[in-house]
């Protein structure tokens, strides 16, 4: 039972890592959108 806990406990905190380091991803990707935004506005208004 212990060792079945464990196993859980390092999946969890695997999961979490993944999570995080998608999420890092996500992040990134967003701004890179918002930024590109931007520039298209940038470009109209001139």
């Amino acid at each position: 039972m212990k060792n079945f806990l464990n196993e859980l406990r390092s999946l969890f905190t695997c999961q979490k890592m993944v999570g995080y380091l998608s999420g890092i991803r996500t992040r990134r990707r967003q701004q890179w959108h918002v930024w590109a935004w931007q520039r298209r506005q940038n470009i109209k208004e001139e």
